[in-house]
Parts: C-alpha cells; sequence; structure tokens
C-alpha cells in the first residue's frame, strides 16, 4: 500500500533560527510597549496606533519560511541612522571667512584689494576675551545672527564657530617662518640669561661664608 505523501517541514538553519528568535523578541518587547501606552492613553486620552502596525509586520516577517531567506541584515536597518554634517556650520564657516582679512588673496583687482585691506583682522597674540579680539567677537555675533535668525544655530553655535575660527588662524600665525624664527630667538635669549643666573648662584652659593665674612 502506497504511503500517502507528506509535507515535509524546512530545517532552519542557526542563522535564520538566530533572526526569528530576535524579531520574536522584538516582538514581546513592542507587545509590552503598546500595553504601557495603552494605559498612559487612558489617562491623558492620546491615541497612539502607530505599535500596531509595528508589531503586525514582526507577525508577518516572523511567518516567512526559511527558505525566503531572510537578510540577516533587517534586524540591524533601524539601528544603522545615516550622520550627516550639518551644513549651517559650514555656512557659518563661509560667512566669517567672507567677513574676515584674507591674508591669502589673490588678485589683481585694487577694489577687491583694497575691500580685504578693510577688513578686521584677529590678533593673534593677544587672548580671544581680550580687547581687541573681544569686540571682534561682538562684530561677528552680531553679523552672524542676522545671517542665520529662524533656523537652528544657536548664539552659542555661532560663538563655537568663531572661536574655531581664531584659533585657526592663530595656529596658522605660529606656523609662519617669521614667527618660527622670532619664537626661535626668544627661546635662545631666555636660554642664556637661564644659564647666566644659574652660573652666577651656584658661584654666589660656592664663596658664600667668604662673601659673607667680608661683608661683616
Amino acid at each position: 500500500m502506497p504511503t500517502p505523501n507528506r509535507r515535509l517541514t524546512p530545517s532552519l538553519a542557526s542563522t535564520d533560527v538566530q533572526l526569528l528568535q530576535a524579531l520574536n523578541a522584538m516582538k514581546e518587547e513592542m507587545k509590552a510597549m503598546k500595553d504601557k501606552i495603552t494605559l498612559m492613553d487612558t489617562r491623558i486620552g492620546v491615541v497612539i496606533t502607530g505599535n500596531s502596525t509595528a508589531i503586525n509586520s514582526i507577525d508577518a516577517l516572523s511567518a516567512l519560511p526559511a527558505s525566503a531567506h531572510v537578510p540577516t541584515s533587517v534586524a540591524s536597518t533601524s539601528a544603522a541612522l545615516p550622520i550627516t554634517e550639518s551644513s549651517d556650520t559650514n555656512a557659518v564657516f563661509g560667512y566669517i571667512h567672507g567677513y574676515m582679512w584674507n591674508p591669502k588673496l589673490k588678485s589683481r583687482d585694487q577694489a577687491e584689494i583694497q575691500a580685504n585691506a578693510i577688513k578686521p583682522k584677529w590678533a593673534v597674540d593677544v587672548r580671544f576675551d581680550r580687547s581687541p579680539n573681544r569686540e571682534l567677537v561682538k562684530q561677528l555675533l552680531y553679523y552672524l545672527e542676522k545671517k542665520f535668525a529662524g533656523t537652528d544655530m544657536r548664539t552659542r553655535d555661532l560663538r563655537k564657530c568663531i572661536y574655531t575660527n581664531f584659533c585657526s588662524k592663530h595656529r596658522q600665525q605660529r606656523e609662519l617662518p617669521e614667527t618660527r624664527r622670532a619664537l626661535n630667538t626668544n627661546s635662545r635669549r631666555s636660554g642664556r640669561e637661564t644659564d647666566n643666573y644659574t652660573r652666577r648662584r651656584l658661584a654666589y652659593d660656592a664663596y658664600k661664608a667668604d662673601i659673607d665674612l667680608k661683608m661683616g
């Protein structure tokens, strides 16, 4: 007597089993969240229905057979969110650059050269919060706040960009050849003064008794 055909349950691969277990765990967590939201709904009268749709989607995904080969990246898709740099921040630096004196301007247009010459510039040998830099910061903030009125850029953000620009100019100034030569000269002079003081101090300590005797 022929044996009737039987439907064989497809065996699950280890990766599929792990994926289904993760989906079921997520389903239980979202059901618990739904119960909490429902309880809140009865208290404050807020109707939230988005979780039901999400749970139904997970139910449908969990019901797929192993032969469907569910991509293993499904579970991590929601966690990997793109990170984009704020275009407003780049715009702020652009406005600061245009507002300030440009030491690297290359132009034969006399009007452009003269306009650049009268632009403000940082006093890189003075602290950021000291005059005249302090007054320049106020000018820049007033200028930028008008440019970015109605955007997400706060005064604190604008000031941070201004300080970054100051630090950049200060570093560039220190890297100039003439600045390095001046710093090296000062360093050598200071070193010689220290050596002279050390030798005189040692000589005094060596003959201190004789000096005190003669001085009475």
